[in-house]
């Protein structure tokens, strides 16, 4: 049996938990990732992924990638009431996600390093955290 969409529900080994997301570009690649599952079920690979979403309000770009589970949070540009910024989210010694305000260039590479499993000490050497809004347990 297969799933996908905003219905299923899968354990994400990206982030050692179960996760389910409702937005079209998780629905989209479960849904490939089922069909060559049940196409090719001798290839068949757990679906992982890295959670992105956008959102466009009044002339502004909001872009998420990862998830907002963390022990902090910390501006590596710009600051909460600036109309641009890049905020990273630290958990235990990754990088768990990173909110970004006007900086559609730089979302991705944040999603890539992610997915890739890269530390919170190569982040903090690359983009040079600078001010921590939310430390948290």
């Amino acid at each position: 049996m297969y799933a996908a969409g905003h219905i299923a529900r899968w354990p994400n080994a990206l982030f050692d938990g179960t996760m389910r997301l409702e937005n079209w570009t998780s629905a989209v690649d479960q849904g490939a990732r089922a069909a060559a599952n049940a196409l090719f079920p001798e290839r068949a690979r757990a679906y992982e992924t890295v959670p992105y979403f956008w959102s466009d309000w009044y002339g502004h770009r909001i872009q998420f990638v990862g998830t907002a589970v963390a022990d902090s949070v910390t501006f590596a540009s710009g600051a909460q009431d600036d109309d641009r910024f890049v905020a990273l989210y630290r958990r235990g010694s990754h990088l768990a996600a990173a909110a970004t305000l006007n900086e559609p260039r730089k979302i991705m590479k944040h999603r890539r390093y992610i997915g890739g499993r890269g530390s919170w000490a190569e982040v903090g050497r690359a983009a040079r955290p600078r001010n921590e809004i939310y430390a948290g347990n």
